[in-house]
């Protein structure tokens, strides 16, 4: 299922408590899984626990960009899982 680029970013922008929650996270892979993770719940009503590589890399690129840190991050936060 193909999503817009303006669909993805409706669901994975950050509301006002996001941020603060995201941030509250040590270290850049942290922050980035766990937006990433937030906004796939958002959209999807769940999240993809078992692979993180499903994660399409838009929606991984817009939210390091959102938290300004490297997209390249994720890949250590998946391999965490």
């Amino acid at each position: 299922m193909a999503r817009d680029t303006g669909e993805l970013e409706q669901f994975f922008r950050p509301d006002t408590r996001a941020p603060t929650a995201a941030r509250a996270k040590r270290a850049s892979p942290n922050r980035l899984g766990w937006a990433v993770q937030w906004g796939c719940v958002r959209m999807l009503g769940v999240c993809p626990t078992e692979d993180l590589s499903v994660v399409p890399y838009v929606v991984v690129r817009s939210a390091a960009e959102q938290l300004a840190v490297e997209a390249g991050e994720f890949a250590v936060e998946a391999a965490c899982h």
